[in-house]
């Protein structure tokens, strides 16, 4: 009786996915094993046999993984992660095997293939509506089916689970690639290794290929799902870093079966990472790193030396009653700190809100709020503190407006407002945010400051206006001018992230998850530091203004912060010279990179096949650009969508990107 089995996979683009069809026919003399459908692509004759011998009968032993290899390439930022796995089934009888990957939420996935008596089925990718169809139609049939799942920390998990012989083994292979971003001034490689038991043959290795010098390089211990990028932890003794040049840099990472055990009694469980970072010095006044090959280009943007800009920061927190317990002490904690890192040409404000809207006035001894209700001023409430012997003091530059100068005074003095933080009440998000706006606006009147807004909320709208769409459309509104950046960190489970990205998007900023964690001030801590020092503003790159470049993705840039960098990719006629120039506002006026060339890459250094040694061979015939700039073309149409409301535009939008998946199997 045959069998069907799919896998389906939705992972970035939303638009596509992964589709793999086999029907599993019984045995028989004649015919034993797999029978591929014709919808299965690249059907590859290999050999019949693995690297280890056939298994003895063990009576009820489960499907093991005796071999798992992880290869991680990254070329110019962009990684290319090959995750093989083979299974064994050393009983009588057949088994179900489960194949598990966790992959960055940012990945593509550009290829899986199963390899079964000796031949190997490769999936294909298909447009969404038309698997998903498929898939139902399975379902509803009783057949298999399986899908991808996110429910790890930026991650979407990749499970596959297929029936196996008895004495029989399998080989999965799933390939998935993204590129690396910079922050905070280091770019990481997180590769989740959880195989769900010790693995006899058990390897990950990671080759970094740059034409800049690699002057940092770190591999921390393995990281649980649980710990925050950047948290300084101590070194995985166990990986070795292998420096071939300046420039090429191995890390390899072969646990033994018992140090695997000294990990878990189920093996390795968590992140095995490789933070590292390039020597900028060379091109630091050449207006960054431009590298072009087979008609195509991408700009590496990072300056490093320059003075960070003085910021207005508005801190709008939810004090509404699901802020209740961890959470809000988590965010007392955190605003504890970030409170610290505040430099002294800075005005910072705050803005608290639950059912109504609060600014808070450092002014008094006690904690004072000015308080609004749907946009009409109410009667001013004050939690009064035992301590009233002080007199009104002069903490702001302006007696009308709540934005204070960075003083050992004013520090303190929030934070003992943090610390008396309660909750109480609903969530009105779109009186917060427009009174942050208009308080904004009335420091952006009389003072040049970098605006900032940093949104923190745990719920969605239920005070207030609550319909989205209308909040969207006010927001947008107070911030008409389009200057104030609005950075969004959706804490918890209980919020409308795709709302949260929305607002954040159409307002020159971006959304981050704070998870509920143990480590969550410390994502909160580390998110400020990201966006603590702007360097530049509303930068601009501009490409061959007298001659022919197509396809270029963004290329305005609202705030350039330190330790970030900003890729721009397109492509460019044959024979046709390329050139650049990049404008902006610094911290000493006008900023210009007149005339940028590209870098000369005659040869780009990659692995040979056994991974071993590093050759040279010439950039036409090794590494094209061509697949970063279809990822970021792709990445690009998805963030557009999110700032437009126009029906056709999103249509737009969502059909290039289609077209790009299915053009380069992601």
């Amino acid at each position: 009786m045959a069998k069907k089995f799919r896998l389906s996979s939705q992972l970035a683009p939303h638009l596509v996915i992964f589709q793999l069809w086999l029907i599993f026919a019984s045995a028989s003399p004649a015919k034993k094993g797999w029978i591929v459908r014709r919808d299965v692509e690249d059907l590859i004759e290999t050999t019949n046999e693995f690297e280890q011998p056939k298994e003895q009968k063990v009576e009820n032993a489960l499907p093991r993984i005796y071999f798992m290899e992880i290869v991680s390439d990254i070329r110019l930022r962009y990684a290319s992660t090959k995750v093989t796995s083979k299974v064994a089934n050393p009983a009588d009888k057949a088994q179900e095997a489960t194949f598990h990957v966790v992959l960055p939420d940012t990945a593509f996935i550009s290829s899986f293939l199963m390899e079964i008596d000796g031949k190997v089925y490769k999936a294909s990718v298909k447009e969404k509506e038309e698997a998903q169809t498929d898939y139902q139609n399975a379902v509803d049939a009783g057949l298999s089916a399986a899908q991808v799942t996110a429910n790890a920390r930026d991650a979407n998990q990749f499970t596959v689970s297929v029936n196996v012989e008895p004495q029989a083994k399998m080989l999965f292979n799933l390939t998935y690639e993204e590129l690396l971003t910079r922050r905070r001034g280091i770019y990481e490689q997180a590769i989740h290794v959880s195989p769900g038991s010790v693995v006899p043959q058990m390897s990950v290795r990671v080759n970094i290929f740059e034409t800049l010098p690699i002057n940092k390089i770190t591999v921390p211990q393995l990281r649980g799902n649980d710990i925050e990028q950047n948290q300084d932890l101590s070194e995985n003794e166990v990986a070795k870093i292998i420096r071939t040049n300046e420039t090429v840099v191995s890390v390899v990472y072969e646990p033994t079966e018992t140090q695997q055990i000294q990990s878990s009694k189920d093996g390795l469980q968590g992140q095995f990472v490789v933070q590292y970072d390039v020597d900028r010095s060379s091109i630091e006044k050449k207006g960054g790193e431009i590298h072009v090959v087979d008609g195509y280009f991408v700009h590496f943007f990072a300056p490093t030396t320059l003075p960070a800009l003085p910021k207005h920061v508005i801190f709008v927190l939810d004090t509404s009653g699901s802020m209740a317990g961890t959470r809000i002490e988590q965010t007392k904690q955190a605003m504890n700190s970030i409170l610290d890192q505040l430099r002294e040409d800075d005005l910072f404000s705050v803005v608290e809100f639950s059912t109504g809207v609060s600014e808070w006035d450092l002014r008094k001894p006690y904690k004072a709020l000015e308080t609004y209700y749907y946009n009409i001023p109410a009667e001013d409430t004050t939690e009064v503190s035992q301590n009233r012997t002080e007199l009104e003091e002069s903490f702001g530059l302006y007696d009308d407006i709540f934005a204070y100068p960075v003083t050992e005074r004013s520090i303190k003095r929030a934070k003992e407002f943090v610390n008396t933080m309660d909750v109480t009440s609903s969530t009105n998000i779109n009186d917060a945010l427009l009174l942050a706006l208009k308080n904004s606006q009335s420091v952006q009147s009389r003072l040049r400051l970098t605006p900032i807004i940093i949104f923190l909320t745990d719920g969605e709208p239920t005070s207030g206006v609550t319909d989205k769409t209308e909040i969207l459309a006010n927001v947008r509104k107070g911030n008409s001018d389009d200057v104030v950046s609005i950075f969004s960190l959706a804490f918890g489970t209980g919020t409308d992230y795709d709302f949260l990205t929305k607002i954040s998007s159409q307002n020159r900023g971006f959304a981050r998850k704070i998870y509920e964690a143990a480590d969550a001030t410390l994502q909160l801590k580390g998110f400020f530091e990201e966006v603590a020092s702007p360097l530049l503003n509303n930068v601009r790159f501009v490409y061959n203004k007298d001659g022919p470049v197509h396809d270029v993705t963004e290329t305005n840039v609202p705030n350039f912060f330190k330790g970030t960098e900003f890729v721009v990719a397109g492509r460019i006629d044959p024979d046709t010279e390329l050139s650049a120039s990049i404008t902006g506002t610094g911290a000493s006026g006008s900023f210009l990179f007149p005339d940028i060339r590209p870098v000369i890459d005659d040869y780009i250094l990659l692995p040979n096949p056994n991974n071993s040694i590093v050759e040279t061979v010439p950039a036409k015939k090794s590494f094209s650009l061509e697949k970063i700039w279809a990822y970021m073309t792709i990445q690009d149409m998805l963030k557009k969508r999110q700032i437009v409301d126009d029906a056709k535009a999103i249509a737009e939008f969502n059909g290039k990107a289609l077209n790009l998946s299915l053009t380069y199997g992601f």
